[in-house]
């Protein structure tokens, strides 16, 4: 497995201040946030309409390509590529159109939330990516997947679809980040309402049978599925500025913004008020003791990629 940090690589820098970070979360999510239609609502967030009771997660996604890579999937898509496939898209399928204007480039979603501009050859679909599929089979030369743990119910299933729908030779790459916090300098205590959250969202996410954490089985399912030659590569997310390295701490900066701006709340409401009966201001009162705390700690984003 590639790496871009190891974790004890990951030295704090003595000069960041905790205060600093609370001051920016909110600017820095407002700068990097999208607006995205609203449909259904509740307990005051948006989430699709269709297939609500399968989907338990607001359709915001972390900014992924922000926290991990200059560009999406930077490594892997290469010139002469003809069809590219985005599923639970992002913005970033824009820049894929733009760095591929020969390619048709479609992006699907279970509802038309991207942004109102793209460049021709880029089109937004709303489409259930685990019914019917509206393609012919064999169609796509890359096939890009992003943070859709927590919403399919059987991934081999899926990675299967995908690759009967992949041209020979074609590629898949899945991005995920884990959803569990790390720390290296036991600046993260046993006690704190941080670690309460992340025990009480494992125990709540056990209860809904799908999988939040997709991530350790991936690998195996690709191959059953007829993928050969799987490649993981792991990037550390560090949670706010608190690295030294520049380019960690930027990233951090990014990550904890979302985190804190959208994300956690997001992974969190729905979930714990519609499985686990918990009221909307008892999540509050734990998201807002959650935001108040800092600690060292980090998360491991992750990406499979492989040929057909």
């Amino acid at each position: 497995m590639a790496t871009d940090h190891t974790c004890s690589m990951i030295e704090p820098d003595s000069s960041a201040s905790g205060d600093t970070e609370h001051q920016t979360v909110e600017s820095d999510y407002a700068s990097i946030a999208s607006t995205i239609p609203n449909y259904v609502y509740q307990n005051g967030r948006r989430y699709h309409s269709h297939r609500m009771d399968q989907y338990v997660c607001d359709p915001s996604p972390f900014i992924f390509a922000s926290c991990t890579s200059d560009s999406v999937s930077e490594s892997y898509l290469v010139a002469g590529l003809t069809r590219i496939l985005d599923i639970g898209t992002g913005t970033g399928i824009i820049a894929v159109g733009e760095t591929f204007p020969s390619a048709e480039v479609i992006g699907t979603d279970l509802s038309p939330t991207q942004s109102s501009w793209a460049p021709p050859n880029v089109q937004f679909l709303v489409d259930d990516a685990l019914q019917d599929w509206v393609f012919p089979e064999s169609s796509f030369d890359f096939i890009h997947i992003r943070t859709l743990g927590g919403n399919i119910p059987d991934w081999l299933s899926f990675m299967q679809k995908c690759y009967k729908y992949l041209k020979p030779g074609g590629q898949i790459e899945i991005s995920e980040c884990r959803p569990r916090f790390c720390c290296d300098d036991n600046s993260y205590p046993q006690e704190c309402r941080t670690r309460h959250w992340m025990n009480e969202f494992e125990r709540v996410t056990a209860q809904t049978g799908l999988e939040f954490d997709p991530f350790p089985q991936c690998a195996g399912r690709l191959q059953q599925a007829g993928f050969q030659d799987v490649e993981a590569v792991e990037r550390v997310v560090p949670i706010g500025t608190w690295p030294k390295d520049k380019a960690l701490k930027t990233r951090g900066r990014y990550f904890m913004a979302q985190l804190l701006g959208n994300a956690l709340e997001t992974y969190t409401l729905s979930l714990f008020t519609r499985t686990a009966g918990w009221t909307p201001d008892e999540v509050y009162t734990l998201l807002n003791g959650v935001a108040e705390e800092r600690f060292h700690c980090w998360q491991e984003a992750m990406e499979l990629n492989d040929t057909s």
